[in-house]
């Protein structure tokens, strides 16, 4: 299943690691740059440092192809 995850903070980061470990294909978006960076080398999913209301980030994401998609 393809998931998008908008929000990488403490429940965010769980759910992604969840995902991940269930091999879920994630995407994670959130706006501080080393908690990407963080995300990223915990995880191995791909991160973009942006806005989830963004509509170019949700289109890089690929919002419209995504199953879910969690705001937290």
């Amino acid at each position: 299943m393809r998931v998008i995850v908008a929000g990488a903070g403490v429940i965010g980061y769980h759910i992604i690691r969840m995902l991940v470990a269930n091999k879920h294909d994630v995407v994670a978006i959130d706006k501080d740059r080393e908690t990407c960076e963080i995300l990223y080398a915990a995880t191995g999913v791909v991160v973009l440092h942006g806005s989830a209301t963004d509509i170019r980030t949700l289109e890089k994401a690929g919002a419209a192809e995504a199953d879910v998609m969690a705001c937290l």
